[in-house]
């Protein structure tokens, strides 16, 4: 900016090359994208880098910036309805719920089948976590995996135009395409219910008879191995 803001990147890198932006007229790679920042906020940068040209033109540009610490507040669990539909999911919850019961069966502990139901739910939910978790950091390592791809080919396309690094560069681009559509539809599905709870008054009353609807559906007692009610 016309303040006197200094490039970071440069003032790390004084000799290297990087690039942000390609033309395909002219077939020629540019850095045209920067951050301009004064010399304190230059002082808390960490780290920053350009990643590949992959969803838009120019590249990302991102900033590690060191700033106070803020206080950190742990969200609600939800079930992700999206795992329902993945492959094996129910299989492995099957055998999860079967494995427990096998193990703390109620005619031999000395435990309320109240308890029993509470705990089983408690397992279920650490199994759904876990098969998030491996699913977020399987896709993420993918991602990753096709960025740095996308970046090198972008490199070595800029240093030497051949067409079988841009035809390998458009493969990589497409397959990241297809894992970025799939992250963004399951943010917005989340978004949707986040309106769908927390919007207008109109939905904030649709929301209330899906509550009542749900508490309907509580199980609030469960039958011991006999059949008979245990409260």
């Amino acid at each position: 900016g016309g303040g006197g803001g200094l490039d970071p990147w440069r003032v790390r890198r004084l000799t290297g090359r990087e690039y942000s932006f390609y033309s395909h007229v002219h077939k020629v790679y540019s850095r045209i994208d920067l951050f301009s920042m004064s010399r304190v906020c230059v002082g808390r940068v960490k780290n920053m880098d350009y990643s590949a040209i992959n969803i838009s033109d120019p590249a990302p540009h991102w900033v590690d910036l060191q700033v106070c610490n803020g206080s950190y507040q742990r969200l609600q669990w939800r079930l992700d309805v999206g795992l329902r539909a993945e492959e094996g999911v129910c299989e492995r919850l099957r055998k999860c719920m079967q494995c427990y019961l096998q193990v703390n069966d109620i005619m031999t502990q000395e435990v309320s089948a109240a308890t029993l139901w509470e705990a089983l739910k408690a397992v279920v939910r650490g199994e759904l976590i876990s098969i998030r978790a491996h699913r977020d950091r399987t896709d993420r390592a993918e991602m990753d995996r096709l960025v740095k791809e996308i970046h090198r080919r972008d490199r070595e396309y800029a240093e030497a135009s051949r067409e079988d690094l841009l035809r390998d560069r458009r493969r990589l681009q497409a397959e990241l395409r297809v894992l970025s559509t799939s992250k963004a539809v399951e943010q917005l599905r989340k978004a949707r219910g986040v309106v769908y709870e927390h919007g207008e008054k109109a939905s904030r009353m649709l929301a209330q008879q899906l509550r009542r609807k749900k508490a309907t559906r509580e199980i609030g007692r469960v039958a011991d191995g006999m059949g008979n009610r245990v409260k």
